[in-house]
Formats: C-alpha cells, structure tokens, sequence
C-alpha cells in the first residue's frame, strides 16, 4: 500500500496490480483529470481557459444541430469501456437511450479530445487511441 500527501485525501493507491474504476472513487477534486486507460492511471493538470472555450465553442455549435434523441455533453461524464478503462472525452454526443439513471450506459456517437494549443497535444493521447479501438470493436463484434 502507497501512502500520499494528506492533503490530497487519497489514503491509498493499488500497488502490484491495474488500477480499477472503483479506484477512481477516492480521487481528489483538485482539478486534474483521472483516466484509467488499460489498468494505468493517466492525470493531467486542468485545462487552459483556451482549451475551455474551444471546448465550449464546440459544445455549443454540436448542440444546436443536434437530433432530439441525442445529448451533447462536455466533460468530466465518464465512458467507460472496461473496469480498468474509464475515460472522460472532453465533448461527447451520445444517445439520449444510452443515458441511465447517474452515467452513460452505451458508446457515444462522438468523443472529441481538444489539442493543447501549446504542446499540438491531447490532454490525453492514450484516450484516442483507446476510443478508436472501441470503435473499431464495434465495428467487426
């Protein structure tokens, strides 16, 4: 068992196996953002008011041409498409019938990561290549 700072408010961290969804529960929030992807956990600092806003712009644009049978959300909603892998895209469109009582119960029909306008980078590159690979899965299952 690791031990980090009190002031994080996590007591403890899995060590010698993946970390899992329910391992999310316990994590502070202090404005990072927790990704599990494949049993790692993945925390990146808050985005930029840039980024924010892109994120909004986009948000706002997709909502006002969207289907009334489909939601648009921005994050943190959770997609999670194993118990090691819990992802939160920035903007999501999904199915208002994939929607359950507090989380989304199917695929979105969108994801969308929004580059770092300082690094040219996903706040979470590893996010993007796991949402392609559920995609892909769907696709041929």
């Amino acid at each position: 068992m690791s031990y980090v700072t009190a002031e994080s408010k996590v007591e403890w961290l899995p060590t010698g196996r993946a970390f899992t969804r329910p391992d999310l529960d316990p994590m502070p929030d202090d404005g990072n953002r927790y990704d599990l992807i494949d049993g790692s956990l993945i925390v990146t600092p808050a985005p930029s008011w840039r980024h924010q806003s892109a994120v909004l712009n986009l948000a706002m644009a997709l909502k006002a041409v969207c289907p009334a049978d489909m939601r648009v959300f921005v994050a943190p909603l959770e997609v999670t498409s194993a118990d090691d892998t819990v992802l939160e895209p920035d903007v999501l469109v999904v199915r208002r019938s994939d929607l359950g009582e507090d989380r989304l119960e199917g695929d979105p029909l969108l994801a969308v990561e929004g580059l770092s306008p300082t690094t040219g980078t996903s706040t979470s590159p590893s996010s993007v290549r796991v949402m392609r690979r559920r995609a892909a899965a769907r696709r041929t299952g």
